[in-house]
């Protein structure tokens, strides 16, 4: 039985990344926390540019995939991060309320200005390559960082800020995730 604090994976922001990232975990039946301050920039969006979706805000397309995340399962705590650091078993996130939250990965995916987290958590940067992003998160094809268990995906690892493609980066980092905890190449299809 998992306790409220302990998850197999906490997600740090709740964007399009961090959130296409919880509902692909929680479709592998990876119980997943995600931990977000309310101010996702997609909020002021108008997305023209994703395929199926007929010119919508940001915010809806964003309160519809929360929804989504709520009907799988995923707890969303409104907080923000003060630290991350990696124990034993894994890893310790607590917010600014001062819940400590317990995982066996964490996920970055809260866009840019996560350099403390990254210096406590050990993750490699690199100069932002987007415009207005300081930092990028070194990762391989899935996301993972030089540091095992510690992810990154979205804006922070140096994806576009398109929200299509930062959902996809996000779904990505969750499959690498799957596959590195179920121990087999994790494949999510719906069956008709």
């Amino acid at each position: 039985m998992t306790t409220p604090n302990v998850s197999k994976a906490i997600i740090v922001g709740c964007g399009p990344a961090g959130a296409t990232c919880a509902m692909y975990l929680a479709r592998a039946n990876v119980a997943c926390t995600v931990i977000d301050h309310g101010k996702p920039v997609v909020n002021s969006a108008m997305l023209n540019n994703f395929p199926g979706v007929i010119a919508t805000g940001g915010r809806e397309w964003l309160q519809t995939l929360h929804r989504q995340l709520d009907h799988l399962g995923v707890r969303i705590v409104n907080d923000k991060v003060t630290s991350a650091k990696a124990v034993d078993s894994g890893f310790v996130v607590t917010t600014e309320s001062g819940l400590e939250l317990r995982s066996q990965v964490v996920v970055l995916a809260s866009g840019q200005g996560q350099a403390r987290l990254c210096s406590e958590l050990g993750v490699k940067t690199r100069p932002g390559e987007q415009p207005y992003v300081r930092e990028n998160v070194q990762t391989d094809r899935w996301g993972e960082t030089e540091v095992a268990g510690v992810f990154a995906c979205g804006v922070l690892a140096g994806w576009p800020s398109q929200v299509v493609i930062c959902a996809g980066s996000g779904a990505n980092t969750a499959v690498g995730i799957a596959n590195r905890l179920g121990g087999e190449y994790w494949v999510d299809h719906d069956v008709a």
